[in-house]
């Protein structure tokens, strides 16, 4: 069959053989031509499937993130057996509970940080008035407004 082109060139699966670029196609040694290869000079090498990493890092131990990762999995893997035993996940947690940390011990309040807290307790008091203020005039003011309207006792 004949191309639009008025070529008579075979298609590729047609001929069963390799593709033949268009320049080459019709021509007396087209079709014995070896296939192209990109580089000629270079040898097929195998490709490794070892982790590489950066130049002189040490590829024998994992990193810190491969042991989290690590036992994070097991974990998982671990934890999906939860349903067949619910006993041992009622007293797992009791267990594991940490013992609540001892109170830290108070620490000096400079007077710079006590002009920050002052402030800082200046400012909250200041958007509370503001706040009272627009609800009193009518608009409306959602939920979280509402609870620091109401905390501004607690403050002064």
């Amino acid at each position: 069959a004949e191309k639009a082109g008025g070529s008579a060139a075979p298609a590729a699966g047609a001929a069963g053989g390799a593709y033949i670029p268009p320049a080459l196609r019709g021509k007396a040694g087209a079709a014995a031509a070896p296939a192209f290869k990109l580089h000629d000079y270079e040898q097929a090498t195998k490709i490794s499937t070892a982790p590489t990493g950066p130049p002189g890092a040490d590829m024998a131990k994992p990193s810190k993130s491969a042991l989290k990762n690590a036992k994070r999995r097991a974990k998982k893997a671990e934890g999906g057996g939860e349903a067949a035993a619910p006993e041992a996940e009622a007293v797992a947690p009791a267990a594991a509970a940490p013992a609540p940390a001892p109170a830290p011990e108070p620490v000096e309040e400079t007077a710079d940080t006590l002009t920050k807290k002052v402030r800082n307790l200046q400012k909250k008091l200041r958007q509370i008035d503001e706040l009272a203020a627009k609800q009193a005039s009518g608009a409306e003011v959602n939920a979280e407004q509402q609870a620091k309207i109401a905390s501004g006792a607690a403050l002064r």
